[in-house]
Formats: C-alpha cells, structure tokens, sequence
C-alpha cells in the first residue's frame, strides 16, 4: 500500500505518512495498490497564503503564547534531554545579553556571524571550538599577519575559508577603533538612543553593517545574540512563519521581522530563546547538546507534521 500523496509505502495501521506527514484515511478499498481517503487535504504548499485576515491581522489574532507553548512542548517531547539538561542546555539563550558580555565576548559574537554566514550550522558548530583558540581575543586577532592566516588554514580542526579568516582580522581592525572612540562596546551600542525604539535598532543595525560579513540578515543575528529585542528573519524562521501564515512569502524580511515583535510582544521569554525554539523546530540534523537525533519537525522537505504540536495554527496542510 502507498501514501497517495508522496507514494512511499505505508502500513493500513499508520495514521499518518511518515514521509510527507499527511494524514491517511482508509475507508474505502485500495485502486491500483494506492491508499484512498475519504476527504483529500488540500496541500497549501508553498502557494503564497489567501485568508479573508491580512498576514498582519492574523499575527495580532492569534494567541502566540498558546501557539509557542505547544510548539515548545512538541519539541520537549522529541529531544532526548532530561527537563534537567534541556532548561540548562536551552535555557543559556535565555541569558543572552550584551550588558553581561566583555568586548571579547562580543567580538566572538562577531566571530561566530562571520563563520556561520553562507554555511551549514552543524559544520561550523564543531569547528568552534578550534576557531576560538585563534578569535577569542580582538586584540590578538587585529594584529594577524600572513603566517597566523597560513597556521589557521593549516589546522585540521579549523573551517579552511581564507575569506572569512581575513574578515575576522578586518572585524578585529574595525572593532578596537570603536573600543577606543567609545570605551566599551557596550557604550557603543547604547550611544545610538533607546534600544526599545525601532528607529534606534534600526540605526544600529546599518551601522553594524560595517564588518565584513554583516549585512541586512546577519545584522539581525548579531542583535538578536547581542540580546536586543529582534531576531534573525533566516529561511527556517520564514518557512514557518509562512506555513503559519503570518507572512505572505518566504522571502518577505519585513513582514518577518515584524512577526518577531509580535512574539516578544505578546511571550515572557527572551527573544533569543524564541528563536532558538523555532529554529530547531525547523532545522534538520542534530547538534551536541540539542538532544534532537530526528533533527527539527518543521522540515522544509518531509515535515513531520504527525508529531507538530501546532497544527491547529497550520496553514501549509489542511488536516
């Protein structure tokens, strides 16, 4: 027998494909070895989302810290951490806040952006710690030569990318020049006005854009790891959102970062542990410390819709 939707075989007993996710009814006889239902879904699969709401009405409609709960709950009962190991290994982006980091700290922030850009996560996530033995210290790294450029890409344990080695050196150059106009990074940031005002956000994020490897996407990542009431509108965090229909496409950064706000909004927690939930919830693979050996369950190919605690919210199938 043979899920009508994507064609993989299936067992009478199984409730839901576990390839694409969709739910399987079996009321009526097999034709030609495929499963037939009484009531096809009706995949909204990447079609752009219709609804009498706006995408924007539909935000402000809905209850986020119902829909987060569940979705926060969904991805609990997939990891394999103990509550224990999961409010310490998730709970850390809860504490994300540039007012506890030093410059060095921050500049590692800067670090990470650059290495991640461009790149699989699971890939840069084990290259960290070798990276951090060259880049935990701007003072050092602004002073990098050739033959510190060479020894890197030399190390087996390093990410071998001479580019993004050199925009660190540059980031290094540019972050001790604000270090001394300002004293501290965290003065920096605070010299542009209230960090609760968009305006200001917004004027920090193009500034930021003056390191290598920061642009428009990335300027939000190294807020939103700076602490500052934002996320990274990423594809992952779109892909959802669009599935929930709170954006009208996945590639839409402003109705994205909007939808960001509204989270913060109307949740207690942090920002960066939103995100971190949301994106595991959409990401594939595992990464040490995440406990997710399936990796997420809003995949953007084969979503495990049949274990998603959110499909009440769902625009993308219709169960």
């Amino acid at each position: 027998m043979f899920c009508y939707n994507c064609g993989v075989e299936i067992k009478r007993e199984h409730k839901f494909c576990f390839s694409c996710g969709i739910r399987l009814e079996f009321n009526h006889p097999e034709k030609n070895g495929r499963a037939t239902i009484t009531k096809l879904p009706v995949p909204a699969g990447e079609r752009k989302f219709k609804d009498v709401l706006s995408v924007s009405d539909r935000l402000k409609a809905t209850d986020i810290k119902d829909l987060f709960t569940k979705m926060e709950a969904a991805i609990k009962k997939e990891c394999s951490l103990s509550e224990e190991d999961f409010e310490r290994n998730w709970g850390k982006f809860k504490k994300y806040h540039y007012k506890n980091y030093s410059d060095n700290d921050i500049y590692w922030i800067l670090v990470q952006v650059a290495f991640y850009s461009g790149m699989k996560a699971k890939t840069v996530t084990e290259k960290l710690p070798a990276i951090k033995k060259y880049f935990n210290d701007y003072r050092l790294a602004k002073s990098f030569s050739e033959t510190e450029v060479n020894a890197i890409l030399k190390d087996p344990n390093t990410i071998h990318y001479k580019r993004k080695i050199e925009a660190c050196i540059n980031n290094a150059i540019t972050f001790d020049k604000i270090i001394k106009r300002h004293g501290t990074f965290s003065n920096y940031i605070e010299s542009f006005g209230s960090l609760e005002e968009e305006r200001t956000l917004d004027l920090l994020k193009r500034d930021l854009m003056q390191f290598d490897y920061v642009g428009p996407i990335t300027a939000y990542h190294v807020m939103l790891d700076l602490g500052l009431n934002v996320w990274k509108p990423d594809r992952v965090i779109r892909r959802i959102l669009f599935r929930l229909g709170f954006i009208s496409d996945k590639e839409n950064i402003e109705q994205s970062v909007a939808a960001g706000k509204e989270f913060a909004r109307q949740l207690s927690e942090p920002i960066r542990y939103i995100d971190i939930v949301m994106v595991k919830y959409g990401q594939m693979g595992d990464e040490e410390g995440f406990g997710l050996a399936n990796g997420g369950i809003c995949l953007e190919k084969n979503p495990r819709c049949q274990v998603c605690g959110v499909n009440e919210y769902c625009t993308y199938r219709v169960h």
